[in-house]
């Protein structure tokens, strides 16, 4: 159970990190991923 919550918590870092450079990048990522990643986010919260 632990590592699985240790796994969880490398998935959100890996997910905020995506979305940071999603915000820098502007429209270069498409607003579909972004919503998918921000959706994963919140599952995991």
């Amino acid at each position: 159970m632990k590592r699985r919550l240790e796994r969880i918590d490398e998935s959100i870092v890996r997910y905020l990190f995506q979305l940071d450079t999603a915000d820098r990048h502007g429209d270069a990522v498409p607003k579909a991923k972004i919503e998918r990643l921000k959706g994963k986010i919140e599952r995991f919260k």
